[in-house]
């Protein structure tokens, strides 16, 4: 357990962590190399991240008890990618406003009822939140310029969106096959 800013393989601080196999931290987390070589960090809140050289860190899953959850800023001082499990059993997802992009990692995430996205956010990739039957609510902050494809398609629950007047792009099927998607009543047409 140290204060030091300690890396697994690092040769600073007179390589001490050079052949480290696991370093505590001071703040609760805890960095490992797995079975397969990989380096691990797990924060105090239960995030678990992989890194690797090509794609930085990656937010691959959380094992905490909490069904609320904010994805952290950062992690390390760096911005990360998002790679979570579908069957994650939060109710509730915060994405911070360092994530600008938001990837389709969040797709057939069955218990999740909730997102609230942060200022900063400027575009949804296709797919998303696809399959996320159990979404009922979406907070889409000003600055989000666009929507992909099928980004909210299959939210059956989802039934009531506000959209910023920042968006400029809207695919065609981005909403499709929503709560709200099946009520003409929000249609121009009528």
């Amino acid at each position: 357990n140290s204060n030091l800013d300690l890396t697994i393989g690092s040769k600073s601080f007179g390589s001490i962590a050079y052949k480290a196999k696991i370093i505590y931290n001071s703040d609760g987390s805890k960095e490992y190399i797995a079975d397969n070589e990989a380096i691990l960090y797990e924060t105090s809140e239960g995030y678990k991240f992989i890194y690797d050289s090509i794609n930085g860190y990656v937010l691959y899953d959380y094992i905490g008890n909490e069904t609320s959850i904010t994805l952290p800023e950062y992690i390390n001082g760096k911005i990360y990618k998002i790679n979570l499990p579908n069957s994650l059993n939060v109710n509730k997802i915060i994405i911070p406003e360092t994530v600008l992009s938001i990837p389709n990692d969040f797709s057939n995430m069955i218990y999740l009822k909730e997102v609230v996205i942060q200022e900063g956010v400027t575009s949804i990739y296709p797919t998303t939140f696809y399959g996320c039957s159990s979404l009922e609510r979406v907070v889409i902050p000003e600055g989000v310029t666009s929507i992909g494809s099928s980004a909210f398609r299959g939210c059956s629950s989802l039934d009531n969106i506000s959209l910023p007047d920042s968006l400029s792009y809207i695919a065609d099927d981005a909403f499709y096959d929503t709560g709200f998607y099946k009520q003409e009543s929000n249609w121009i047409d009528g």
